[in-house]
């Protein structure tokens, strides 16, 4: 029995741990509906590649979301179709990129493209070769003024205002354009509040954890509606995709859909749990004479001890896979164990000394958990 026969990717239940994305990658349907939204003409292998990475982005985002516990309780279908989404986008959810974020809306995992994915993808079209956005704050000294000769602008930044968001004055954009034009559009914070307002979520956790950066993002959606259109390239029409999801936020049929998905999932599991047990398993008479107890399992720090060298070596193999070992570790060796032994481990304590050993054997022989000053 190998890992993957173990434990799969459940679509219809929550996500629960960001590990848990990682097993999308032995979901043959599921991996191949990412790879192939991909845009480009790529070959199979780089497909796969891009698959692999962006899962692994996935993974760590949630992990180090300020909402990991709320997308954790999402629908796996859901963070399915962000992933398909964020590939056909050809965004990265890296964290230093900005290029989009996974947010929770009412148990769904949402899709939302930040301002630098914007950016890149108003690029990607070709008319613009350079785009920036700059926020001015109440005490930067700020003019800006157009003549014959074009546009006038003048910025010099407080350092003692920058980064409050309570302080914002007004955000502009600059952009060269592919001849070596240029463009300008300005928002002051009246407008930004009203775009804020009439947002479906104007309070939601978008706005909360990153308002700076909504405000950049309202500037560059204005401003994407002068850029010049009509070539009708791939780059145009995803440029176009993302405003239209930017716009929804989240879909209340979607928001149904999962929600009786999750449902389902539960009664099922309610009903296996009640269903009346027979064969070897069922519970004996009181006529009938009970087996002697099961011998002993090793001691619990010995078990421990165990599966936490085991965690370390999976984490000196795959140190990105691991963001959180401690949460992780004993749910990685009882796999394990599992796939040596052939059989499911409800628990640890469950563990024989023979099964300890042959696991323990096979640990020192494919993994070596040695700790690093004993090897």
């Amino acid at each position: 029995m190998t890992t993957t026969e173990i434990v799969q990717f459940d679509r219809n239940a929550a996500l629960a741990g960001p590990d848990n994305c990682e097993l999308i990658l032995h979901d043959g349907q599921a991996a191949d509906m990412i790879a192939s939204s991909f845009p480009g003409n790529l070959d199979p292998q780089r497909r796969r590649d891009k698959t692999l990475s962006l899962i692994r982005e996935a993974t760590i985002h949630i992990a180090n979301s300020d909402a990991r516990d709320k997308i954790c309780r999402c629908t796996g279908a859901s963070v399915l179709d962000c992933l398909v989404s964020c590939a056909r986008l050809d965004l990265s959810l890296t964290k230093a990129l900005g290029h989009a974020y996974l947010i929770p809306f009412g148990g769904v995992c949402t899709l939302m493209p930040g301002y630098k994915g914007f950016i890149k993808l108003i690029v990607d079209t070709g008319h613009i070769r350079h785009l920036e956005t700059v926020v001015v704050y109440k005490n930067d000294e700020f003019s800006f003024y157009r003549d014959e000769k074009g546009p006038h602008l003048r910025h010099v930044p407080d350092p003692e205002s920058q980064g409050d968001n309570s302080q914002v004055r007004l955000v502009y954009l600059v952009a060269t354009t592919s001849d070596g034009g240029s463009m300008f559009e300005m928002m002051n914070d009246k407008e930004l509040e009203k775009v804020r307002k009439s947002s479906k979520q104007p309070d939601g956790p978008a706005y909360k954890a990153w308002p700076t950066e909504m405000k950049r993002k309202a500037v560059i959606r204005r401003f994407e509606k002068s850029v010049p259109k009509g070539m009708d390239n791939p780059a145009e029409l995803r440029l176009a995709e993302a405003l239209d999801l930017d716009n929804s936020q989240f879909d209340p049929s979607k928001l149904a859909e999962y929600k009786e998905m999750a449902d389902e999932h539960s009664r099922s599991l309610k009903e296996r749990a009640m269903a009346p047990v027979v064969g070897e398993n069922a519970p004996q008479s009181d006529e009938q004479p009970q087996p002697d107890p099961t011998p002993a399992a090793p001691t619990l720090k010995a078990t421990k001890d165990a599966w936490w060298k085991l965690a370390k070596a999976a984490q000196k193999v795959e140190p990105d896979a691991w963001p959180d070992l401690k949460a992780n570790a004993e749910k990685w060796f009882t796999v394990f164990a599992a796939s040596v032994l052939g059989h499911d481990i409800g628990d640890l304590a469950d563990l024989d000394p023979e099964d300890l050993a042959a696991v323990m054997a096979d640990m020192a022989e494919n993994h070596d958990a040695r700790p690093r000053d004993e090897r």
